[in-house]
Formats: structure tokens, C-alpha cells, sequence
């Protein structure tokens, strides 16, 4: 985002104009190229309804993408023409654009015509398999006990999380991908299992995730909200890193005890993790590439809480998930994964297969994944 600059101006409050989006072009042995894309207002309207169709499969996302592609793809498709992998550094709100789900010229998305992933910084590609060695075998959590939701009056968390039954399907199908895996459920599936992890080559997590933001309303309906119930204290609290979590074992219940598990892990506690060596990261759960965004500075939440930790992939998501198709496209994302395919192009191809699918078109089950870092295959072998 750039604010243009008007040296005729008299007076501190005028001199620059209302911002706007730029895109600066690398391409491997080109001149870089410095294109406007247009007023931060129409473009920041525009996300915000196509994102909103999103979220529906019951919305005409299609219509509301071509519109975005017109402010964002267009005025580049010249310098990005037959590109095979496209990072994007993105800024600001671009930051929650699932770029692989804009429709392109031809009618198909941009995720048919090439590998699309993010970036924090263009720097980061250079850090590409320079990461240490894994450590730790994977570790796989899904589908932890929750327990039940407490009753008026009574203490516990104040959240109310309801079994995801696709995520212990997904649990025991990734498992099965990887051998050597650990899989934790139900009662083990803890935030001290996860806290005491020491550089595993992966680490996923299927569970109900959430990211409170400073304007969203506590309530929502159930059909909404997939079960899920926010209480008063998350939308109060001010630290973006600590509106953002994961449920785990007895998050209903909350701490009990100085020595309990309160059921829940904090983007703020998820900075402290040790992934150094961590080949990849999946947070299979809503919104867990939410956060608080920030002009220059990034997500402010699991996406920037974990690349702290040391992980060298993330995949997250950006709208609340459907339990099913999630549990189906992360089992062909692993299989993928374990047939040599890069840690994008396995997504990518992923997403592909079930978009073919008549009933799953609709990018509301296969656009909200995005990854973040380096793209190149992985092996889940621990040395």
C-alpha cells in the first residue's frame, strides 16, 4: 500500500492522497516492474464482498472474483504471463485474498494455471532448505475430547466447542499416510503434548480453531458458527496473538485446578513452540490464517506465531471450513506429500481434484488453504 504524495499541497494534512495498492513485479532475469493497481478503497470494498461470497456455497463467488481479478491480476498479467509459480508478498487485507481462487480471462481460476503461495518477505525464498534437520517424528492431533459444554452458572471456559467428526477421519487417514507418525485423539489430544514438541517434521492439527476480531460480534447463530460459541472476555481482549486459538482436550471445561489443562492453545503460546526443523505446519481448523492485519507489518496471529516458532511451511485457512471436504483434501494433500509432490503443488493438485467435483466446485471447499513458505517436496523421515 503507497500514499501518493502531492509536493504542490499547503498545509501538514494534505500533502498525501488517499492510499492506494501497488504491485512491484520480480521476475528471474527481468527488470522489476512497478504497477498501480488503484484506490485502497475500491480494491479493500471489493475483497470484502467477494471474501463475503466466499464464506457461502450457496453465493456467486465467481462474480464478485471477476471483479477483484479485474483490480488485481489485470494490470500484471502482461509481466506474470506463463508463470509457473507465483509468490505473492502480499499487504494488508490482500493478506486474507485466497489469490488461487480468482477467476482469470479464460473463465478458470488462477490456481488451474499456475502454483500460487505467499510470502512474508521476497527475501524468504533465499531461506528455502536452509532450515535444520527434523528432530521429532510427526505429530498428528484431531478431534480432541472436548468435553461438555458447562452449564449457566457453572465456572469453565465460556466457549462452547462441538465434536467435528470429519476431523477424526482426517486424523486416522493422514496418520496412515505417514507411518512413523505419532497420532494423538479425544482425552491425549492436549495442549501440553503440543507444547512439549521438540522440531517435528510436521505437525497437524485438526480441531475447531477461532480468531476473535476487535469488531466481531460475541454471538452468532449456530448454523454460523459450527458449534461454536465465543465468550464476552475473547472480543474484549486487545492482544491479537491471544484472540486467535486452537481447541484442544477439556477446552469446554477451561482450567480446573493449578495443574489442568485450560484447553486451549494461544497464537501467543504457539510463538513459544519449538519448530525449528518443522517441515510443515497444518492448521486444519476455521480461520486459523486470520489475525489482525496490519498496513506493512503483516497477520497478526497463527501466521505470524508460528513462522516465530522456526516452521518452514504453513497451510491455513481463511474462512470457516466445512468438516467433510476438509478431511477429503487433506488426505489427497498428504498423499500427495508422500509421492514426491511440492508442498504447494500438492495443495495445489488437491484442490484441483476437488473442484473437478461437481458437488465441491465451489471455492468455498477448496480456496480457503493457503500456503505460506517454502514450496519444494519434504520427507517426513527424522534422522
Amino acid at each position: 500500500m503507497v500514499w501518493p504524495f502531492n509536493p504542490k499541497a499547503i498545509g501538514r494534512f494534505t500533502k498525501f492522497l488517499p492510499a492506494h495498492y501497488a504491485a512491484l513485479v520480480l521476475r528471474p532475469g527481468a527488470d522489476s516492474q512497478w504497477v498501480e493497481l488503484g484506490a485502497a478503497d475500491a480494491i479493500e470494498t471489493a475483497v470484502a464482498d467477494w471474501r463475503l461470497a466466499l464464506t457461502s456455497p450457496r453465493k456467486d463467488a465467481d462474480a464478485y472474483g471477476r471483479s477483484v481479478s479485474g483490480l488485481l491480476l489485470r494490470p500484471i498479467a502482461a509481466y506474470t504471463a506463463g508463470a509457473q509459480q507465483l509468490y505473492v508478498v502480499p499487504d494488508d487485507v490482500l493478506n486474507l485474498v485466497p489469490f488461487g481462487a480468482l477467476p482469470a480471462e479464460d473463465g478458470r481460476y488462477l490456481l488451474g494455471e499456475t502454483d500460487v503461495s505467499y510470502l512474508a518477505s521476497s527475501r524468504d525464498v533465499l531461506k528455502f532448505g536452509m532450515s535444520p534437520a527434523a528432530r521429532e517424528q510427526t505429530l498428528i492431533v484431531a478431534a480432541p475430547a472436548f468435553g461438555p459444554p458447562q452449564a449457566a452458572g457453572r465456572s469453565g471456559s465460556g466457549f462452547a466447542f462441538a465434536p467435528l467428526p470429519g476431523t477424526a477421519k482426517e486424523g486416522k487417514a493422514v496418520s496412515s499416510l505417514i507411518p512413523q507418525s505419532r497420532f494423538a485423539t479425544g482425552a491425549a489430544a492436549t495442549g501440553s503434548l503440543i507444547r512439549n514438541v521438540h522440531g517435528p517434521a510436521a505437525l497437524h492439527l485438526a480441531t475447531h480453531a477461532f480468531f476473535v476480531g476487535p469488531r466481531q460480534a460475541a454471538a452468532e447463530s449456530a448454523e454460523e458458527a459450527r458449534g461454536l460459541n465465543m465468550p464476552d472476555r475473547m472480543v474484549r481482549d486487545t492482544s491479537p496473538l491471544l484472540r486467535a486459538g486452537i481447541a484442544l482436550a477439556r477446552a469446554n471445561a477451561g482450567k480446573v485446578g493449578s495443574n489442568q489443562e485450560d484447553g486451549l492453545l494461544t497464537a501467543l503460546e504457539a510463538a513459544s513452540l519449538d519448530l525449528h526443523g518443522t517441515k510443515l505446519v497444518v492448521l486444519s481448523g476455521c480461520e486459523t490464517g486470520l489475525g489482525e492485519v496490519r498496513a506493512g507489518d503483516g497477520v497478526h496471529g497463527f501466521r505470524r506465531a508460528l513462522a516465530i516458532a522456526g516452521a518452514e511451511t504453513l497451510v491455513l485457512t481463511l474462512w470457516r471450513i466445512d468438516d467433510a471436504s476438509t478431511a477429503e483434501l487433506m488426505t489427497d494433500y498428504y498423499r500427495g506429500l508422500q509421492q514426491g509432490a511440492g508442498r504447494e503443488a500438492a495443495l495445489r493438485s488437491a484442490q484441483l481434484s476437488m473442484l473437478r467435483r461437481p458437488a465441491r466446485r465451489h471455492p468455498f471447499y477448496w480456496a480457503a488453504f493457503v500456503l505460506a513458505g517454502d514450496t519444494s517436496p519434504m520427507t517426513f523421515h527424522v534422522n
